[in-house]
């Protein structure tokens, strides 16, 4: 049977207090002097608490592109645009653009939402029947609309008038699709808008009824028809459904344009149902122009003017602004 030597507690105070090596048939091991010891265990100790104290979530990785969104107070995102951010809910409209039937009406001001709270207002307007019609296309048509700076709802407006939202519609004179684009029509504006146009019938008909071009088409020529009637709502608006010609015939024979037409009055109906609930949150906030304060040098030095600028807005230059009144600013 093999001894066992059993240390006493002697023998460990006599250990603990040897700076010489112990010395274990061939092994030889070094003994550490208690306070370097002490400090080694506070190290050690320091390191595990570091290690499991939570110090928050780890760094994220943004894009570099910058996102100027709308006001952060309203609850929306506002920073560095993360790439699986639904993106609708950032960015904005940024129509520059007056309205075409209610002269109040700020469309500039849609920038002080996000799309999507946009898109929203105009589908929360409209009968509820068709909403599911136009939750489909108004993404398209809104930024359609913002490429050329035409009134969205105007747009909408007649969308809504010529199809009732549906694509497929065909009128008995053959116009087709959202717009109602008439045969000769589409081919006259695929020309202008550099667009390949199908020789045969039948592809003729599938392009006129592809819904981008359908809507970009229309929403081209009620920006070409209001540029030619020079910003007149009312006869663009009855071009497009009479023809441009028969409308420019009214004119010079000085026969009235829009008085009692069905039409116009079918598209101004529906351009106040989809601005409505746009129209009752504009009510209820101040547009940024009214928080904007205006510093003004009477020392007959050149007039200097310096905005407070907000995040859910670009400066807007007061003195030009005619609608802005002194008591809505602070002038020194």
């Amino acid at each position: 049977m093999q001894d066992f030597h059993v240390t006493t507690y002697n023998d460990m105070r006599e250990f603990n207090a040897s700076n010489e090596n112990l010395d274990l048939g061939n092994l030889s091991i070094p003994l550490i002097p208690k306070e370097t010891f002490g400090l080694f265990l506070l190290i050690i100790l320091g390191i595990n608490l570091f290690t499991t104290v939570d110090l928050g979530p780890s760094k994220i990785e943004y894009p570099k592109e910058i996102v100027l969104g709308p006001h952060p107070d309203d609850g929306h995102y506002y920073g560095p645009l993360p790439s699986e951010y639904d993106q609708a809910s950032v960015y904005n409209y940024e129509f520059k653009v007056k309205s075409g039937f209610f002269k109040s009406l700020e469309i500039w001001r849609a920038k002080e939402f996000s799309q999507r709270d946009f898109q929203n207002f105009i589908l929360s307007s409209i009968p509820k029947k068709l909403r599911p019609r136009l939750k489909r296309y108004l993404p398209l048509a809104l930024d359609v609309a913002n490429k050329y700076q035409v009134d969205p709802f105007w747009v909408l407006a007649v969308m809504w008038t010529e199809s009732h939202f549906n694509e497929n519609a065909k009128s008995h004179v053959k116009a087709r699709g959202l717009m109602q684009i008439m045969p000769g029509t589409s081919q006259y504006l695929a020309e202008i808008l550099n667009m390949d146009f199908p020789r045969s019938r039948s592809q003729r008909v599938n392009f006129v009824l592809n819904v981008n071009t359908n809507i970009e088409m229309g929403v081209f020529y009620l920006k070409k028809l209001l540029r030619k009637f020079n910003g007149n709502y009312v006869y663009a608006t009855v071009a497009y459904n009479m023809g441009p010609g028969w409308a420019l015939r009214q004119i010079r024979e000085k026969r009235p344009i829009g008085v009692r037409n069905n039409y116009l009055n079918k598209v101004t109906n529906a351009y106040n149902r989809l601005s409505k609930v746009f129209r009752q949150v504009l009510a209820s906030r101040k547009a940024p122009y009214k928080n904007t304060f205006v510093y003004r040098f009477r020392d007959g030095a050149p007039v200097e003017k310096k905005f407070i600028l907000f995040p859910h807005g670009l400066p807007v230059d007061v003195a030009a602004n005619e609608d802005a009144t002194v008591r809505d600013h602070i002038l020194l």
